[in-house]
């Protein structure tokens, strides 16, 4: 029967392209409630920011005169607030040619936050640390893949928060803790070396345009189309046959 037969196929799409569907819905929503409850917004033009009587340095030992635009080195970064130094020995990659926030890019960041449901505004010193650094990315010393899910687990991320006083709070976290409270994903975002997402990682860059669109949207859709069409051939064909 053509209406079982489009049913079943409604049913087959629903099914292969349901835990897809549900896992970008579900990063829309947290992110959605995410950004409407924190406003953030990152310092690009300097590594120094004044919050009231608070003012943090991000400072390592490199001159910019000694080194071109396409020069990398690793070191670590100084995190001074009012003179104190709140040291983390995490080695980074730092492109000393520059004096703006590309010279720790993907590393350490500045960033004002705004806690709209509590009226409270910070400034948040953000770090990635790697605890396997100077390890390939994609490859291992044999030249096998290495699961981006288990490199990726191997960050930790610090954030200094200050609250414009005399008050430093230290918040540290893995990788596998971004998603709540909702601001660490977008903090953690801005120190990651690729697109961050809140729970599943493998939504938050797609291998191309076409591959969310035709699965799991696409497909999602035919399987509600052809569901409904199944069910509606099949209850005209037996009211025919009553």
């Amino acid at each position: 029967m053509p209406g079982k037969r489009a049913f079943s196929i409604g049913i087959i799409l629903l099914l292969v392209s349901a835990y897809p569907l549900f896992k970008i819905l579900r990063e829309a929503f947290t992110s959605s409630e995410a950004h409407a409850r924190y406003h953030i917004k990152m310092i690009h033009d300097k590594n120094k920011a004044t919050f009231g009587s608070q003012t943090v340095v991000l400072h390592d030992e490199f001159l910019p005169s000694d080194y071109d635009r396409e020069d990398r080195v690793n070191g670590t970064v100084k995190t001074i607030v009012n003179g104190q130094d709140y040291p983390l020995h995490s080695l980074v990659v730092i492109r000393p040619y520059y004096n703006d926030a590309n010279r720790y890019w993907s590393w350490v960041g500045l960033a004002y936050v705004n806690d709209r449901d509590h009226d409270a505004k910070k400034l948040a010193v953000v770090q990635r640390i790697d605890l396997d650094f100077g390890e390939v990315y994609n490859h291992n010393q044999f030249g096998q893949s290495i699961d981006l899910t288990q490199r990726y687990n191997s960050y930790d991320f610090r954030i200094l928060w200050l609250d414009g006083h005399r008050g430093i709070v230290e918040e540290r976290f893995n990788f596998r803790d971004r998603a709540k409270p909702l601001y660490r994903t977008p903090l953690a975002g801005k120190v990651f070396p690729t697109m961050i997402s809140y729970y599943y990682q493998d939504t938050a860059v797609w291998p191309t345009y076409l591959t969310p669109m035709l699965y799991p949207l696409l497909t999602g859709i035919l399987g509600v189309f052809f569901t409904v069409i199944g069910a509606y051939q099949a209850w005209t064909s037996r009211r025919h046959q009553n």
